[in-house]
């Protein structure tokens, strides 16, 4: 706008020169009209100075919900002064801003820098990548003005699921009633985490965290598979989730809102074991394996959270054929089944569960109540083993702490 009024200016005084025959009238307008674009060409190469920076942590780990803090410096490497009006983060869908406030600079000099702090919470679970900022600056006229995007930025947000409030869950305790014969103290034969590799178990299909050293070779080269050798004592006081992550589970309405449930499900009962001293796996068949060996330190938490915040629901195989497979690994350890089905499918899953161990139950989340007005469709109590659903508007505390 404000060019434009000097463009009519330079028109007046030419239209004056012109009338009144006055040279130095034109030489007004030729340079009204050109120190503008002069300006605009000195200004060009804005983008190639300036410069954006990360100070805070590059890698920011959170439940989603919870609050994070970012701050960004914007330094100008130029040799002309910019005119800095706004400058933001471009945060991707699932991070919503909260506050953005820049250092009051109204010109940005040659060699110095102003900070952008941002604050900004994940709206749902996943991962995100923030790699840009967004910077509105003028040629140093402060006529045109410039939307650089500075791609300097390399921010990994990982949100992971939401934890319920549970602290004490008496039906984890049954899990931990064979923990007598299990020894805090590694043996030489490569045994780790204090397991006892004295009573051979079998062999089983490799998940993601089992050591290199634990692969059985000879069954490898047999099944074209990396398989792994158990002990006994490894399955002793363990806890087995089974999170259903076949697509076909949560293809209806309110399914992506029980899938986030299912999964701060799974998150929770992994606390609550961990810190009652019970080791955890998880079996979780996507279109990716995501599931998890044995985690039973607290400080192993962080493993299983960084797992589920990248679990999808993408996965074309049904639960009870995932049970089938690999229930074995859960022997002389509980099992617990967290989906969304309330059909045949959870009744072959648990009894395939009941099969391979002593104590099994199944969490259902009630996909429908999500969809809705929160009015439960599936009964508290669902077939065989009592399986327990939660609907929308439960007290998920409440309903953890009676799934007995």
């Amino acid at each position: 706008m404000l060019y434009w009024g000097l463009a009519a200016s330079a028109g007046v005084l030419s239209i004056i020169a012109l009338i009144y025959d006055l040279e130095q009238m034109y030489f007004i307008a030729v340079t009204v009209l050109g120190l503008p674009w002069l300006s605009r060409i000195l200004s060009a190469n804005v983008r190639h100075t300036l410069r954006a920076a990360v100070q805070t942590s590059g890698e920011i780990k959170l439940h989603a919900g919870d609050m994070a803090s970012v701050r960004v410096a914007i330094y100008n490497s130029g040799r002309m002064p910019r005119s800095l009006c706004r400058a933001s983060l471009d945060l991707p869908e699932g991070l919503e801003l909260v506050r953005e406030r820049t250092d009051q600079v109204d010109i940005l000099a040659p060699d110095s820098a102003t900070h952008l702090d941002v604050r900004f919470r994940p709206t749902r679970r996943g991962v995100y990548q923030v790699d840009r900022a967004r910077v509105l600056t003028t040629d140093f006229m402060g006529i045109f003005e410039f939307a650089v995007d500075l791609d300097d930025i390399d921010i990994l947000v990982t949100a992971w699921p939401r934890l319920h409030g549970a602290r004490r869950m008496p039906w984890l305790e049954n899990q931990a009633s064979d923990m007598d014969s299990y020894d805090l103290h590694a043996l030489e034969d490569g045994s780790s985490h204090g397991e006892v590799a004295t009573d051979f178990f079998g062999v089983r299909e490799y998940v993601p965290g089992d050591e290199i050293r634990r692969i059985h070779w000879p069954s490898t080269a047999r099944h074209q598979a990396f398989t792994v050798i158990e002990y006994v004592s490894q399955q002793r006081g363990s806890l087995t989730l089974f999170l259903d992550l076949d697509r076909s589970s949560y293809d209806q309405p309110g399914g992506d809102e029980a899938l986030e449930e299912a999964i701060s499900l799974v998150a929770t009962v992994s606390r609550v074991a961990i810190s009652q001293a019970i080791p955890v796996r998880i079996v979780a068949q996507g279109e990716e394996d995501y599931s998890l060996a044995r985690q039973e330190g607290l400080s192993d938490m962080e493993i299983i959270l960084d797992r589920l915040a990248r679990v999808d629901a993408d996965g074309d195989q049904p639960l009870d054929l995932i049970v089938r497979r690999r229930a074995r690994i859960a022997q002389e350890g509980g099992i617990v089944l967290v989906t969304a089905r309330h059909d045949g499918v959870l009744e072959r899953a648990q009894a395939a569960a009941s099969a391979a161990s002593r104590t099994s139950r199944a969490l259902v989340v009630d996909a429908e109540s999500f969809a809705g007005g929160g009015e439960r469709t599936a009964p508290s109590a669902i077939g065989r083993n009592g399986a327990l659903a939660l609907a929308k508007g439960d007290d998920p505390v409440a309903f953890l702490e009676r799934a007995r």
